[in-house]
């Protein structure tokens, strides 16, 4: 247990240093790593964080400098070193400049986002990423039967098309 303890603490210290070196500010009741109460990863508070008002408005709790936001531009500014005008476009036109920027800056060792990266999970931990098997465990845990009849990938169309469901009706809820 400390040997994982030590992997998960180290990245997160590291990350928050080159956060604020880089013009980031985190409230100092947040904490980066992960939450055992949801089993996920992220930010949590420590304490209660009043609400108050400031030259900001409300309580600031994280500045994001853009120097720090990872956008289809930054990407495409990073992958305009290795990548065609063309290549680019289309990645650009099937929104995978950011997935594609990840994925090549991972590679390098003295990347600007290494701190970033040392945190993100060697395989994405959502759906959109299961295999077949794991999809339709999944499905069964919510109580959704997969029909074997619709070929091997049905249970992992039915849990995207689920978490689509999810995550559209949530955008719309925020949103009115």
């Amino acid at each position: 247990m400390t040997s994982r303890v030590r992997t998960t603490v180290q990245p997160l210290t590291t990350l928050r240093r080159w956060f604020t070196d880089n013009g980031g500010w985190i409230h100092p009741a947040l904490a980066l790593g992960p939450s055992p109460a949801y089993g996920a990863r992220g930010v949590i508070s420590l304490e209660d964080i009043p609400v108050t008002q400031s030259a900001l408005g409300q309580q600031v709790v994280i500045l994001l400098p853009e120097a720090l936001q990872i956008s289809a531009e930054s990407a495409k500014e990073c992958l305009s070193k290795h990548l065609s005008v063309s290549a680019l476009q289309a990645l650009q036109d099937q929104e995978w400049l950011v997935p594609t920027m990840l994925a090549s800056e991972r590679r390098n060792h003295t990347s600007f986002w290494r701190p970033y990266l040392d945190t993100l999970p060697a395989r994405p931990s959502t759906g959109w990423f299961m295999k077949p098997q794991e999809s339709a465990d999944t499905l069964k845990r919510l109580g959704v039967q997969a029909a074997s009849a619709l070929g091997p990938y049905a249970p992992v169309r039915m849990l995207r098309n689920l978490l689509l469901a999810y995550v559209c009706g949530f955008l719309h809820h925020r949103a009115a």
